[in-house]
């Protein structure tokens, strides 16, 4: 049987960052036609996902999504759906 040591739980924390990563990845393609009619405020390319979310853990030590406004109501449920899929399952 396998414990639960703090290393243990950082290597798993790292495999969901991954997996939800590549979710987001997987969404930035899904909606790619959306993202390239924008402009991204960083650089002068096509917009992508990642300049609309971010992942913080909150003072309980739970980790948490952010999603910034302006996104249109499928992405974001899509992206909600990612986070809880990898973190919560």
């Amino acid at each position: 049987m396998s414990e639960n040591t703090p290393t243990t739980q950082i290597g798993n924390t790292d495999k969901k960052k991954l997996a939800f990563e590549e979710k987001m990845q997987e969404i930035d393609s899904k909606y790619s036609r959306w993202f390239n009619s924008r402009i991204s405020a960083f650089s002068d390319g096509p917009d992508k996902l990642n300049n609309y979310y971010r992942y913080f853990y909150n003072s309980e030590g739970e980790i948490q999504l952010y999603l910034k406004e302006g996104l249109p109501l499928e992405i974001g449920k899509d992206c909600r759906n990612a986070f809880k899929a990898v973190f919560y399952n």
